[in-house]
């Protein structure tokens, strides 16, 4: 059918459909309609029809790996800004790859709906275990929910679907301290700063990237208060404050180590190896090994 432009920029041809799919009377009443919405209402069906194709061809680019992989993205700027842990990155990268894309990463996001969800999940609970199914569906989940504050989608398909993780309940016997203790009393030079970095772990009960990251300007000694900023607590966020910062009053017995270690050097970080940079919280690791 040939209608005139509402702007009056001259007149257009828009196909109607094929014969026989489309009847000639299909065909008249859809052309009567198209001219009347044209001259009428200023309705140009052929741009119409080229916006709704654009749209759909971009909602079809917004798919599930585009979202993972801009996820990932800020979470390595973060990385590199010291205030995400490269371990939680290198695993959520992982369940990434492995599962999330190869199960839904071509399905756009505004089709994805609970149940892909649900089957990606339990596929991959039955292939690998429970811990690999909630990873994968953390990643999904935290990706889906950029996009839904970015009004992309309206809600996120994997809420109530994240599986609970398994509490972890470890606790050492008294005598499995002692004999950790006297290990770490028996270290040589070289192995000091971490024991005495260990012994702090162990009466606080801090994470190591936080003990690690000790400072003097976070140390005060009179009031024993260790000051904590929020880009070194787990995640970069606090589980027991509201404040920009986490404030810990030390016992007595940790309190005069971190004296002691502070005392003992110039450096800016109380736990250092060579006097210039704090230890890295894989050194903690590697001396529990030699138990």
């Amino acid at each position: 059918v040939r209608y005139p432009r509402p702007d009056g920029t001259g007149t257009v041809d828009y196909t109607l459909g094929s014969f026989p799919s489309v009847t000639l009377q299909d065909a008249r009443a859809a052309a009567l309609k198209v001219r009347g919405e044209a001259s009428l209402n200023g309705v140009d069906a052929v741009a119409v029809k080229r916006e709704t194709r654009d749209r759909a061809k971009a909602e079809a680019s917004q798919t599930v790996a585009v979202w993972v992989e801009s996820y990932l993205e800020t979470r390595r700027l973060r990385v590199a800004a010291g205030d995400y842990e490269p371990k939680t990155l290198r695993n959520e990268e992982s369940a990434a790859r492995l599962h999330v894309v190869p199960h839904l990463g071509a399905k756009a996001i505004k089709a994805l709906v609970a149940s892909d969800v649900e089957k990606m999940r339990d596929t991959i609970h039955a292939e690998r275990g429970p811990g690999a199914a909630r990873n994968a569906v953390v990643v999904l989940s935290r990706a889906l929910e950029r996009a839904r504050r970015d009004r992309v989608i309206s809600f996120n398909p994997c809420e109530g679907l994240v599986p609970k993780a398994k509490a972890r309940r470890v606790a050492a016997t008294e005598d499995q301290l002692r004999e950790l203790w006297a290990m770490l009393d028996s270290v040589d030079a070289k192995a000091k700063p971490t024991s005495d970095a260990l012994k702090v772990a162990i009466l606080t009960g801090k994470r190591r990237k936080e003990i690690c990251g000790l400072r003097r300007s976070q140390w005060d000694p009179a009031a024993r208060i260790w000051t904590i900023p929020r880009a070194e607590t787990k995640g970069g966020k606090l589980s027991d404050s509201r404040e920009d910062d986490a404030i810990l009053p030390v016992g007595p017995w940790a309190a005069s180590i971190i004296d002691k270690v502070f005392a003992s050097h110039k450096c800016e970080f109380a736990f250092t190896a060579n006097g210039e940079t704090p230890l890295k919280p894989d050194t903690l690791s590697q001396l529990l090994k030699r138990k």
